[in-house]
C-alpha cells in the first residue's frame, strides 16, 4: 500500500516498547525455559527483574530454573526475593514453605 515507511517505524516503535517491557522479557524468559535454553531465559528473566524489581513471579521464574540447573543458593536468594515481593499471603506462604522444605533436606 506504499506505506512500508511508516510500518518499519512503527515496527521499531514497538520493538522499543517491548525491550522496556518487564512482561514481554518475561514471557520470553518462559519460552527459552520451555525449550531448554536455559542460558538465554537466564537473560530475559534477569532483564525482567531489572526492569521491575518488584515482581515476584520473575523472582520465583528464576529460582525454578536456577534449581534445574543446580544452583541452589541462587535458587533460595530469588524464592526469598519472590517472598518478600509478594503481596497475596497465599504466595506468600507458599514461598515460605517451599524454603522450609528446602532447610529441611539438608
Amino acid at each position: 500500500t506504499g506505506k512500508q515507511k511508516e510500518a518499519l517505524r512503527l515496527e521499531k516503535k514497538i520493538q522499543q516498547f517491548r525491550e522496556k517491557n518487564p512482561y514481554y522479557h518475561y514471557s520470553l524468559g518462559m519460552q527459552a525455559s520451555l525449550e531448554g535454553q536455559y542460558e538465554e531465559a537466564l537473560d530475559h528473566y534477569k532483564r525482567a527483574t531489572k526492569l521491575n524489581t518488584t515482581e515476584h513471579t520473575f523472582y520465583h521464574a528464576l529460582a525454578r530454573l536456577y534449581a534445574q540447573i543446580g544452583e541452589k543458593d541462587k535458587m533460595v536468594a530469588n524464592l526469598q526475593l519472590a517472598k518478600k515481593y509478594a503481596s497475596d499471603p497465599n504466595n506468600k506462604l507458599r514461598y515460605a514453605q517451599k524454603l522450609e522444605m528446602l532447610r529441611n533436606v539438608h
